[in-house]
């Protein structure tokens, strides 16, 4: 079986490849072909991919005239639907296909993850209720109609409702012209509804086709989970065991200086804010 790590990068989350690439070297050693595509001009990271084996970096150049009028959802990012070249057939050499989002630190070999028979993702179980996959601003009955009309059998929302897009395994048998159309029809045709831009259009995808969000957090364990605040705090923390988390994701809170202090600022949880950080400088260089 072969199979591969594919992730993107542009120039505001270079800083982030680094310590990715060093945790998957030091903690999946055994890891297949990572792909990166990469959308900038530095030639400075160019020569420090060249260093790695097993990595290649691809310049990758966003069709602009394609995402016109699409919503970039709170991300605000293009670069956002570069993951969206995972459904084609451009890499049919593989078998599976891991992405992850480059503000992850990888800290134990994904081998079982790697191995999964079909097309997994994990909730992003957001504890706010105005993040969800459809802006909740924006429910009427046109929707309920589309959704219907669709066969898609998603309400009542709740918070798992919508995939964490900064990890997802799809297998060859979905990397195909049928269901990329699929994919880009639900954005095209959901879009004022999404608020999450590509993710809830995944999600959406993932709804249609009945691929269950599973909430198996170790493989997807985002930083967020550990508000005191948070519904997986407070619901899920005694049980879960903290030393069994295989991907380690910042989102929304990086691991930079200039968050550090708000993180702590906002966070009380079990597990400290400076071991976070420092999981992050051990990998820096």
């Amino acid at each position: 079986m072969k199979n591969a790590i594919f992730c993107t990068v542009d120039d505001n989350y270079i800083k982030y490849l680094i310590p990715f690439i060093n945790s998957i070297k030091k903690n999946f050693p055994n890891h297949p072909e990572i792909i990166i595509y990469y959308l900038g001009a530095g030639q400075d990271i160019k020569k420090k991919m060249r260093a790695y084996d097993n990595v290649k970096l691809v310049n990758y150049q966003l069709d602009i005239e394609k995402l016109k009028g699409l919503s970039l959802g709170v991300v605000n990012n293009p670069a956002i639907f570069v993951r969206y070249a995972l459904w084609s057939s451009d890499f049919d050499e593989y078998d599976n296909i891991l992405h992850l989002d480059v503000d992850s630190i990888i800290l134990k070999p994904l081998d079982s993850l790697l191995h999964k028979s079909d097309f997994f993702c994990v909730s992003d179980h957001s504890n706010t209720p105005q993040y969800r996959l459809f802006d909740p601003e924006k429910y009427d009955k046109r929707l309920v109609k589309m959704l219907a009309q669709d066969n898609i059998d998603f309400f009542p929302s709740n918070q798992d409702d919508m995939i964490n897009a900064g990890v997802f395994l799809i297998p060859k048998k979905y990397r195909t012209k049928y269901y990329a159309d699929q994919l880009w029809y639900l954005n095209k045709r959901y879009n004022k509804y999404l608020m999450f831009a590509d993710q809830s259009a995944i999600s959406l995808w993932c709804h249609l086709n009945r691929i269950p969000i599973t909430k198996e957090y170790h493989f997807n364990f985002q930083v967020p989970f550990l508000f005191s605040d948070s519904l997986f705090y407070s619901k899920f923390y005694c049980d879960f065991d903290l030393e069994n988390i295989h991907i380690l994701h910042f989102c929304w809170w990086k691991f930079d200086e200039e968050n550090y202090e708000k993180f702590k600022k906002l966070s009380s949880f079990f597990l400290s804010i400076d071991q976070l950080l420092s999981k992050f400088k051990h990998y820096l260089e």
